[in-house]
């Protein structure tokens, strides 16, 4: 009976080795929680960039686009006449 005992829970003089464990352990899940928070910043941090960068390409494509449409239905300006050397009195 006695040996069955200590096979289940242990001799005395181990009583603390279980604490330490679990701290370890608990350490390390801590860790792993704190790296998936981080990874999931850094993922949404980059969509956002991204998102940024499209509607920037977005708004200058559409600038561009409305520049040549004006361009093409003004007139070309007019040309003013070369000037001359005579001065007018």
């Amino acid at each position: 009976m006695n040996t069955l005992l200590r096979f289940w829970f242990g001799d005395e003089r181990e009583g603390g080795q279980a604490n330490v464990l679990l701290v370890i352990v608990l350490l390390g899940m801590i860790m792993m929680v704190g790296l998936a928070i981080d990874a999931g910043q850094l993922f949404v941090a980059r969509r956002h960039m991204q998102e940024a960068a499209d509607a920037a390409a977005f708004a200058g494509a559409v600038s561009l686009y409305r520049t040549d449409r004006m361009r093409s239905s003004r007139p070309p300006p007019a040309r003013m006449p070369p000037p001359t050397d005579t001065p007018t009195a």
